[in-house]
């Protein structure tokens, strides 16, 4: 064993400047090294599209397998992609996507060994969403999308009743497809068939059009019976309807709108006497100004009017 007296240190000289400057990563050089790290380097999806003007892509097909290499964010790249097909790809969640897709209105996971739906919030404006034959057994995110219209479920592994409440939540869905779902299995066998299914369905998702590719028949509802505030609105109506538009005889009058006259004997010489109201003429008008105390004139006007007055001479006795 050698001793530590003994041990010597070699040093060697290098020629040229002792410290070297340190060379400048290239456009090219970071371009190759996102390659390295990301699948869906800007390269690889002009290549993919055959676009090469990535800002005015709108749709873009391929596949990719995020188990293996990570797919990046490259939505930065592609600020006007508005469907995007993933068909036949592995995907483990939809985060795996990324977070930059955000104008991205029709999306295909078909065949995507899909099982979790986590990271759609981030696809607010999408539209159409098809995830046939996948593992998918939890929709509830499905909610965060409001603009959602059609969703294609086919062949997943939705079984629990409870799931078609949060898709009573999507208002503009209209278009559903169900089939090949556990859930589709046992709403037929508890309502008895295909017909019972569909109308637990409609029942929990009134707004649907389409359910697995069938449309749906929308039966003639009668109208509704006119409550007795509203038909007594439209009653009021009628009365105020102008009179040129309407005739006395269709309205009943009440009988305190009538006026009570008595019938007294006419004077053989005052053929053309008339007879007085004995009404007050405060609600006809007077032709005739009181001055002084308005209570007195009406005492003298009430005891006026309890004899009958006429026109001309009085009646001569028989």
């Amino acid at each position: 064993m050698q001793s530590l007296s003994s041990a010597s240190v070699c040093v060697t000289e290098l020629p040229g400047a002792p410290n070297p400057s340190p060379r400048a990563k290239k456009a090219q050089d970071e371009e190759a090294d996102i390659a390295g790290r990301e699948y869906l380097s800007p390269s690889k999806l002009r290549e993919v599209s055959g676009c090469c003007d990535l800002s005015q892509l709108a749709r873009l097909e391929l596949q990719v397998d995020s188990s293996e290499t990570s797919l990046g964010n490259f939505g930065q790249y592609l600020p006007r992609l508005h469907e995007l097909r993933l068909v036949h790809s592995v995907l483990g969640c939809v985060r795996d996507l990324g977070t930059s897709l955000h104008g991205l209105r029709v999306l295909w996971l078909s065949h995507c060994c899909l099982r979790d739906l986590d990271g759609l919030g981030s696809l607010s404006l999408l539209q159409e969403l098809y995830l046939a034959f996948n593992e998918v057994s939890d929709i509830s995110l499905v909610t965060l999308l409001s603009s959602l219209q059609v969703l294609d479920l086919e062949s997943n592994c939705v079984h629990e009743e409870d799931q078609l409440g949060y898709l009573g939540l999507c208002p503009s869905l209209h278009t559903l497809t169900l089939a090949g779902n556990p859930l589709t299995t046992s709403l037929k066998h508890q309502h008895g068939g295909v017909e019972g299914y569909r109308a637990c369905v409609m029942a929990a998702l009134p707004q649907l059009r389409v359910l697995d590719d069938v449309a749906i028949a929308i039966a003639t509802v009668p109208p509704p019976a006119t409550p007795p505030l509203l038909a007594e609105r439209e009653q009021l109506n009628e009365l105020a309807t102008p009179t040129e538009h309407r005739t006395f005889e269709s309205i009943p009058r009440a009988k305190s709108a009538h006026i009570i006259r008595s019938h007294t004997p006419t004077s053989n010489h005052s053929t053309g006497a008339q007879f007085v109201d004995s009404c007050s003429e405060l609600t006809h008008g007077v032709d005739q100004v009181i001055c002084g105390n308005p209570a007195r004139a009406l005492r003298a006007r009430r005891k006026q009017s309890r004899s009958p007055c006429y026109h001309g001479n009085p009646p001569s006795p028989d």
